[in-house]
C-alpha cells in the first residue's frame, strides 16, 4: 500500500486505490478489500461513513480519512531518553515536528547530560548561550528558536539569559547640575550632528531648557534601543525625555511607538521646536512622496501634548498630505537658538 504516501490530501477515494492497483499488478478484489480493512484496523485509514458504499461485495466505503502515522517504537525511545527537563508531549502527538526538531533535541540533551549544563550557573547573553548549546549564536533569539523553547517548555529563565540592548549613539553634559536629567532624542541623523556641534560651541540650552543628554534616536531604532537609557543612567525616576522628528504620519508613528513601548519614562513631543519648525516652513512644505499611514487614534494622542492653534495647523499640514522634515531647522536656526541665545 505504498501508493497511500504518493497520494496527497486527507482524504483517498476507494475508487482511486482500486484503479491504482489495476495498473501495478494483477487486480483481485477480495484481496483488496482484506487489504483496506486491515489498514483500517492498524489505524491507517478510517471510513468516510457519509460518503456511502461502493456497490460491491464485500463493500467497502466510498472515502477513507488518511490518518497521520503515529510515532515508531524507534522514535518513543529516543525522546524516552532525553534529559528530564526536556517537555516531549508535543513531540509525542505530532511526529512531524519530531522530525523537523530532532537535531536540536539532541543538542539540548547532550548540553543537559554533560558538564556544561554547570555553566547554567553562571549568567550568559542569549546570543552566547545559543552558540554553547547549538552552535549557532542566532536560533535562540530567531522566531524557530523562541517555537522551539516553547515545544520543550524551556524558560530563558532556567537558561539563565540575558538580552543585550542595541545602543544608540548620544552625548552628555558634563556640567549638568539639574535634579531630574532632561534627554533629548532625535529622530534623524543630520539634526543630530547640528544639535551635538551648537551644544559644543555655545552650550547645551535649547529654547530656554537646559539638557543633559542628546541622543540620536536613528528612525524606528529607538524604540528598540532606548533599553540602552538604563545603562548610561537614564532611569524612569530621574528623567524627561523630549522628542523631535519629521512631521509626517511615519514620525508620528514613530514616536508614539517609542511612547507606547516606553511608557515607564515621561516622554513627550518637544513641543516648542515643533512649533519653530512649522513657524520657519508652513508655508513651503513638501508632498509627501509615498503614502504614510497612522492610526487616528496615534494622532489625536501626539496632538494633545500641543495648544489647539499649532495642533491645527499639524492637522491641516495632513489633511493636505504635505510634510515638513526636522532638517528645516538648520544649523543657523540652532546655532542661534542653543546657549544663550
Amino acid at each position: 500500500m505504498g501508493f497511500l504516501d504518493e497520494h496527497g490530501g486527507v482524504f483517498v477515494e476507494s475508487f482511486e486505490l482500486e484503479k491504482v492497483l489495476r495498473s501495478r499488478s494483477l487486480f483481485d478484489y477480495f484481496s483488496f478489500y482484506e487489504a483496506i480493512s486491515e489498514l483500517v484496523s492498524l489505524g491507517v485509514l478510517s471510513p468516510v461513513r457519509n460518503s456511502g458504499f461502493n456497490g460491491r461485495n464485500p463493500p467497502l466505503y466510498n472515502k477513507y480519512r488518511k490518518r497521520k502515522p503515529g510515532l515508531s517504537a524507534e522514535d518513543r525511545e529516543f525522546l524516552d531518553s532525553l534529559d528530564p527537563a526536556i517537555d516531549t508531549s508535543r513531540y509525542r502527538k505530532k511526529p512531524d515536528l519530531l522530525n523537523r526538531d530532532r537535531g536540536f533535541l539532541e543538542l539540548l540533551d547532550r548540553f543537559l547530560k554533560t558538564s556544561d549544563r554547570e555553566s547554567l550557573r553562571v549568567p550568559s547573553s542569549i546570543n552566547e548561550r545559543s552558540f554553547e548549546i547549538f552552535g549557532d549564536e542566532k536560533f535562540l533569539s530567531s522566531m524557530d528558536g523562541h517555537a522551539f523553547l516553547q515545544n520543550v517548555s524551556i524558560s530563558e529563565d532556567f537558561l539563565n539569559v540575558y538580552h543585550t540592548p542595541e545602543p544608540f549613539f548620544f552625548s552628555s553634559n558634563s556640567a549638568y547640575s539639574g535634579r531630574v536629567f532632561n534627554v533629548l532624542v532625535i529622530e534623524n541623523k543630520d539634526t543630530f550632528y547640528t544639535i551635538k556641534r551648537c551644544f559644543f560651541s555655545n552650550g547645551w540650552r535649547l529654547l530656554g531648557r537646559d539638557f543633559s543628554h542628546l541622543i540620536y534616536g536613528e528612525g524606528k531604532k529607538i524604540i528598540k534601543s532606548f533599553e540602552f537609557a538604563l545603562e548610561i543612567g537614564l532611569t524612569p525616576d530621574n528623567c524627561k525625555v523630549f522628542y523631535i522628528g519629521d512631521l509626517d504620519p511615519e514620525g508620528i508613528s514613530i514616536f508614539e511607538s517609542f511612547r507606547e513601548r516606553f511608557s515607564d519614562y515621561d516622554i513627550s513631543p518637544f513641543v516648542e521646536l515643533y512649533e519653530e519648525l512649522l513657524n520657519a516652513n508652513f508655508s513651503r512644505a513638501p508632498k509627501l512622496r509615498r503614502k504614510q499611514r497612522v492610526s487616528d487614534e496615534r494622532v489625536s494622542r501626539f496632538l494633545e501634548d500641543f495648544p489647539r492653534d499649532v495642533s491645527e495647523r499639524i492637522m491641516e499640514l495632513f489633511d493636505s498630505e504635505r510634510y515638513l522634515p526636522q532638517e528645516g531647522l538648520n544649523f543657523e536656526f540652532f546655532n542661534r537658538v542653543t546657549g544663550n541665545g
